[in-house]
């Protein structure tokens, strides 16, 4: 069994290659719009943000091999936005290890409170299970 440490959204991710411990530059909590005078926000739409999303896993049991599927949902409220992204987890050699999914772009459907819904598979065709939801506020100054 997997077992879920932690998820933190971030501009950059640099690994050590030596130690092969993170560091997590610039880490996003909130995002602010701020749309030029007469400037028309293209809602729904793609803001144009270099994000990585930084999950550590580590085994319940520290002497047991384990494997997994993880995946995230960007969601507003009941609303899944985009497609989730599923990927692997293998603890197989280690104790813990690091999943790394980096976006160019985030889809969103206007100003709100979103969240990173981390779910975890413990076996293929079984139940998902929410692990974590990270939030992420978006912002629109108005204009006047």
């Amino acid at each position: 069994m997997i077992g879920h440490a932690w998820t933190v959204a971030c501009t950059k991710c640099i690994v050590d290659p030596s130690s092969n411990n993170a560091t997590l530059a610039e880490v996003i909590e909130e995002i602010t719009l701020n749309p030029n005078p007469g400037q028309q926000l293209p809602f729904p739409g793609v803001l144009p943000i270099q994000l990585n999303l930084v999950s550590v896993w580590y085994r319940l049991r520290a002497e047991q091999p384990a494997q997994a599927t993880g995946r995230f949902s960007f969601v507003l409220g009941d609303q899944v936005i985009g497609t989730p992204n599923e990927f692997a987890i293998n603890l197989s050699a280690h104790y813990r290890g690091r999943t790394i999914t980096r976006m160019a772009g985030l889809s969103i459907v206007g100003p709100g409170v979103y969240f990173f819904k981390i779910e975890l598979r413990a076996e293929a065709n079984g139940e998902w299970r929410e692990v974590s939801k990270v939030p992420l506020r978006v912002n629109v100054n108005e204009v006047h």
